[in-house]
């Protein structure tokens, strides 16, 4: 299993509770201890992920949405 693959189970397994308090926040998972930081956007929680857990690699999820970005093509680009 993968980094991004354990992130995700833990992310699954936490999802119900922290959409009750956080939902639209974005949530920084370290997958090899299962610990997590909370942020009210990416930088925010990558900032506090380094802070807690130093040197390591996160999965970041926002919290009740299937993706942390939106990407949303422009009139203008076409």
């Amino acid at each position: 299993m993968n980094t991004f693959e354990k992130g995700r189970n833990i992310y699954k397994k936490l999802k119900a509770k922290l959409e009750k308090s956080s939902k639209g926040k974005i949530v920084a998972i370290e997958p090899d201890s299962g610990g997590y930081v909370i942020g009210i956007d990416e930088l925010d929680a990558a900032l506090k992920a380094q802070h807690e857990f130093p040197g390591k690699i996160f999965d970041f999820f926002r919290i009740g949405f299937p993706a942390v970005h939106k990407f949303r093509r422009k009139k203008w680009m076409e």
